[in-house]
């Protein structure tokens, strides 16, 4: 029994003085936490003196950041935003300088509170025919946590007219109304929290005056000396701005100026047709009209239509 015991001791004396290093085992039980602490156990199978641990952070377009320490955890808090993936790589290394195994983990620190994801700022560009919305979330440290956003347009009349789930921080808007008063929402949506949304920025626009697209003829009807025609006038939902007369230019023949009263059928987005009358017109004669139509942005421009008038019936002057 007392040579076995001396034949150990004479190995491990003959393994240390030939120079053979003791390599680390794999740390195990990594773990990141909320509060940006990076946590890993020593493995219960080390036979290995450790020294310290060399501690790298990696993430695609950022610097890669490599310290070390002595503890089993290190605060990363400071090198990391939240909601943001990043590589963690922890070795081992012994007190001979041998390097072992690396272990990596792959995490996120997860956001405490989606209310923290604050849209700072929001922004709007009137456009030909349309607005650019654009927004941003606060500082950087929560910015990464923004994976959506809802955009919800209000009509002041109507209320909400529609909800914009984006990923992007803009948005183009290409069906809002002229003279029309909306309110734009943003809120920031984190995928962790499925049923809540950040702080709410809010915005006030009113839309620019537009005058009218040129009127439309619905229908004309002919006698010798009348002519009847039907106009019709640009949606409220396209051009909501005031409506105020009709314009029938007849070159020589005559000039009519028509008031018209703008006031739609309610819960409709069409306007009611405007008829006009042609009375004390020649037979058998061609009549060139030139109609537009003037809202608070000024005159459109005019709709060029010839109307033909009958042939006398006979025996009538």
């Amino acid at each position: 029994m007392v040579h076995r015991a001396f034949l150990v001791v004479l190995v491990v004396f003959c393994a240390v003085a030939n120079g053979q290093n003791c390599v680390p085992r794999s740390v195990s039980d990594m773990h990141l936490s909320q509060n940006g602490t990076l946590s890993w156990s020593v493995s219960p199978q080390e036979t290995c003196t450790i020294s310290h641990f060399t501690v790298n952070l990696r993430r695609s377009g950022a610097d890669e950041q490599e310290f070390t320490t002595n503890a089993t955890s290190v605060d990363v808090s400071n090198h990391i935003p939240f909601c943001q993936f990043w590589q963690f790589r922890v070795t081992a290394v012994s007190v001979d300088s041998t390097a072992g195994s690396t272990h990596l983990l792959l995490a996120k620190r997860v956001l405490p509170d989606v209310s923290l994801i604050a849209t700072t700022y929001l922004n709007i560009t009137s456009g030909e025919g349309h607005l650019l919305l654009a927004w941003d979330t606060n500082d950087d440290e929560y910015r990464s946590c923004a994976d959506s956003f809802r955009v919800t347009v209000y009509d002041e009349d109507n209320g909400i007219l529609s909800d914009h789930y984006r990923t992007e921080r803009y948005l183009s808007l290409d069906y809002l109304s002229y003279c029309v008063t909306y309110q734009f929402e943003v809120r920031a949506i984190n995928n962790d929290f499925p049923s809540e949304e950040g702080p709410s920025r809010l915005q006030v626009f009113e839309m620019p005056r537009a005058v009218q697209l040129a009127p439309r003829l619905r229908s004309v009807s002919t006698g010798a000396t009348w002519a009847n025609t039907t106009w019709i006038l640009e949606n409220i939902d396209q051009n909501g701005c005031p409506i105020r007369m009709l314009y029938v230019d007849g070159g020589n023949y005559f000039n009519i100026s028509l008031p018209i009263v703008d006031e739609p059928t309610l819960g409709s987005v069409e306007r009611d047709p405007v008829e006009l009358n042609l009375q004390s017109l020649k037979p058998s004669s061609m009549y060139l009209l030139k109609v537009s139509v003037e809202n608070s942005a000024g005159a459109s421009i005019p709709a060029v239509v010839g109307v033909q008038t009958t042939d006398l019936a006979p025996g009538k002057v």
